[in-house]
């Protein structure tokens, strides 16, 4: 089987979606008789591979970015697309995104080839993303984006949430859930305590909340900043790391601290990847995430792969966590988010126990092999229709 990725960039600054395909793609690859390709424009910021299992048999194609109307058209991108069908072999193609002229292009230069179409909108088709910039969005739909989602061969859905979302918005056809997942070779064996300590003596032996995430307004890291406030006038050693790259928060949150009177207690160390990633969240007495809105939060399942009790808000739409006892799901308000920190706190044993029910979850139902399986079904479905 041929399968290619459409996405518009790589870039490792872009949040979950490059993160997300280029691990499925990966996993993919390591299928038996599997070719996968992925498609996007250059970044000088690509996320590195090197560590992904089966990365090595991925075929990365750039396509080039043209003139200043390719942003809107994706026509070099479309053509590109063409050639690869031609000279590759492709059977289906898989869309990751939505508003991105590449996307619309690249879905219309599929179908007039023939080719199935597996379009994954990663929650932009969501009542909550739906209302962002929504002049332009309803400009968009009319320019040929409709016409895109109504003839998608196949909607993948990163979750039940998401997969309700698509079908409330009118679409007709086959809708699959194919959850994100975790690699279980990035995580085996899961990290020795302490080495995310070592790197950071700062923290000395004191407990620290986590927060990996871009630093985005949606994400609530001004929420947390609140809640910790709480946290901290409970427990005088407990301290709050926060991890990723700033997408407009973090000056608010550094006024936020020291309005607080927590500079010392409060850690801003930057985006973390690969392994470092995984120790900080190894090392953390909790992970909190407290956003507004996901469709699936990958980097949740990824604390719990790694044994660590995850604080999170409802709006992250994983009921999985709350069903699987892996840790607690809150209203998006500082006083509950702080309660359920403190619960995780107090209690070592309960925070052990939700720790290994978060990772057998994962291992039972959010692992990258797992995922790839199910998709290749879908596709083999779609291939013969």
């Amino acid at each position: 089987m041929r399968i290619i990725h459409i996405i518009s960039s790589l870039d490792a600054r872009s949040g979950g979606p490059p993160i997300v395909v280029t691990r499925l793609a990966a996993a993919q690859a390591g299928l038996p008789d599997t070719r996968v390709h992925i498609l996007a424009y250059p970044s000088d910021h690509d996320l590195d591979l090197s560590d992904i299992p089966y990365a090595d048999k991925l075929h990365i194609h750039h396509a080039p970015l043209g003139g200043p109307l390719e942003k809107v058209t994706g026509k070099a991108a479309a053509d590109t697309l063409d050639a690869l069908i031609r000279d590759q072999g492709v059977q289906v193609v898989q869309l990751h995104g939505m508003w991105e002229g590449l996307i619309r292009a690249c879905a219309a230069r599929a179908r007039k080839r023939g080719l199935p179409t597996v379009l994954t909108p990663h929650g932009m088709l969501d009542p909550w993303a739906l209302t962002q910039s929504r002049l332009k969005k309803r400009v968009a739909l009319a320019l040929g984006y409709q016409r895109m989602i109504k003839a998608a061969s196949a909607m993948h859905a990163i979750s039940r949430f998401e997969a309700d979302c698509i079908k409330r918005y009118g679409y007709k056809g086959r809708v699959e859930v194919v959850p994100n997942g975790v690699q279980p070779e990035e995580i085996e064996p899961i990290p020795e305590p302490g080495r995310f300590r070592a790197a950071h003596p700062e923290l000395a032996d004191d407990p620290y909340i986590l927060f990996l995430s871009r630093l985005h307004p949606v994400k609530g890291l001004d929420i947390l900043g609140e809640a910790f406030e709480r946290v901290a006038k409970e427990d005088s050693s407990i301290r709050l790391v926060v991890a990723g790259p700033d997408y407009g928060s973090e000056a608010g949150f550094r006024q936020q601290v020291r309005r607080a009177g927590l500079e010392s207690r409060v850690h801003v160390v930057g985006p973390l990847w690969g392994a470092a990633k995984f120790e900080a969240m190894r090392d953390a007495a909790c992970f909190c995430l407290p956003s507004e809105h996901e469709s699936f939060g990958l980097v949740i399942a990824e604390a719990m792969a790694v044994q660590t009790p995850v604080v999170v808000s409802m709006g992250c739409n994983f009921p999985e966590v709350g069903e699987s006892g892996a840790g607690t799901i809150t209203r998006r308000e500082p006083r509950p988010i702080a309660e359920a920190i403190l619960e995780i706190l107090r209690d070592p044993s309960m925070a052990s126990e939700m720790g290994k029910r978060g990772r057998k979850l994962v291992q039972e139902r959010f692992t990258w092999p797992g995922v790839a399986r199910k998709s290749a079904e879908l596709y083999k479905d779609l291939i013969g229709a």
